[in-house]
This record gives C-alpha cells, sequence and structure tokens, in this order.
C-alpha cells in the first residue's frame, strides 16, 4: 500500500502487487473520492479519504483489506516534500511527446489531468534504470530509508528494481478502480461496486 500525503492530509493511494507467475508488477490507483461501504445498520458509504481521516492508516489498510479480499502485506507511506526531492534526483523524462517531471507527472494522473498513467510509469522506469538513471539509485533508497516511513525492507525496493532492470519497465502494468462518478453537496464520489472490489485485482493481473 503506498500512501502519499501532505502534511496530514491523504493526496493518493496505489496498491502494489507483485505476480510470480509472470513476473509482473501492477499498480491499482485508488481515487480518495472512491466509495467504501460501511457494515452498519445503513451501509453507509464513506470515501477513502473519509476513513483515512477518520481511522489512520491501520482503519484503511482494514477496510481495504476487507473490500478486496486480501492481505496486505506492507506500507510505504510519503510525504510531499519526498517527492520533490526525489522528483529532483529523477530529473526530466520523456512519455508520449511531452517531457515530465515525476511529481509533474503524480499531480496530473491524480488530478486525472492525463489518462495515461501507465506510459508515465513506464517511461520514469525507463528513465531509472538508465546508464544515468542508475548512478541514482543509491541516492533514492537513501531517501527510501531516510525520508520514508514503511515497514518494507530496502532490499524488497531493491529486488524490485532489478527485476524491471532484467525484464524491462513493460512487465510494470498501472490501472485505475472504476466505477460510477457523482456529485452530492459539491463533493465528489466514485461508487464501486462490491464485485469490482473483489475482482479488480484479479482483472489487472489478467
Amino acid at each position: 500500500m503506498c500512501i502519499w500525503t501532505e502534511k496530514q492530509n491523504l493526496k493518493a493511494l496505489t496498491l502494489m502487487t507483485f505476480d510470480a507467475s509472470n513476473g509482473k508488477i501492477n499498480i491499482l490507483s485508488l481515487p480518495i473520492f472512491a466509495s467504501l461501504q460501511v457494515a452498519n445498520e445503513n451501509n453507509k458509504q464513506v470515501t477513502i479519504g473519509q476513513v483515512w481521516y477518520q481511522e489512520g492508516r491501520d482503519g484503511l489498510k482494514e477496510r481495504l483489506e476487507s473490500a478486496l479480499g486480501i492481505r496486505i502485506n506492507g506500507f510505504i507511506s510519503f510525504d510531499q516534500q519526498v517527492v520533490a526531492e526525489a522528483s529532483r534526483l529523477v530529473g526530466t523524462f520523456h512519455v508520449n511527446d511531452r517531457n515530465t517531471t515525476l511529481l509533474r507527472a503524480f499531480e496530473d494522473t491524480r488530478t486525472e489531468r492525463r489518462q495515461d498513467d501507465q506510459d508515465v510509469l513506464r517511461a520514469m522506469a525507463a528513465t531509472i534504470i538508465s546508464p544515468g538513471g542508475l548512478k541514482k539509485v543509491p541516492q533514492l533508497l537513501w531517501i527510501f530509508t531516510k525520508d520514508v516511513s514503511t515497514d518494507i525492507h530496502p532490499n524488497v525496493m531493491l529486488k524490485l528494481y532489478r527485476v524491471i532492470s532484467h525484464q524491462g519497465p513493460t512487465i510494470l502494468t498501472k490501472n485505475a478502480l472504476y466505477g460510477k462518478d457523482y456529485y452530492l453537496d459539491g463533493c465528489r464520489y466514485r461508487y464501486v461496486e462490491p464485485t469490482t472490489w473483489k475482482n479488480i485485482l484479479n482483472e489487472i493481473s489478467a
């Protein structure tokens, strides 16, 4: 579970899975306005962002595990400052006839200003595993160990890097949790069918 915050506010949330059968690394973007059903007498719908605000990381993790029918076995939490620092280190990269940075790409995909998330992810990975990017890996790992809150050992991230370096960026896939969007009292919501929650991880790894 990858958590992007700005101070105490949740900006974006993704889940990363590794499929050992085909070597694919799958990223699922979970919009913070997506609704989670609360098991109470009214079957109330609350958003991922609201659960984060009310129950914190552990509460959100439990609700996602219940909705998806999985066990989330690790988390990475990084603040806006860390993203900006990593973005400066990685520098500019080219994707679909446009130059961008890690920070700008994160913001554009988070706010749905661009729809080529997977292309951005692969272009960014290609930059990092390039000969020039290779020199920056120790510094990126230093940022990971120094400024990121996580229960994942740096060696795991290094192994993922080696898999991508060996097999290439095309093993990376990225998809967004889909549903029906609506507005209520000026706030955006995405209703996600319970069956979609249960099946989405199998869909993206197919």
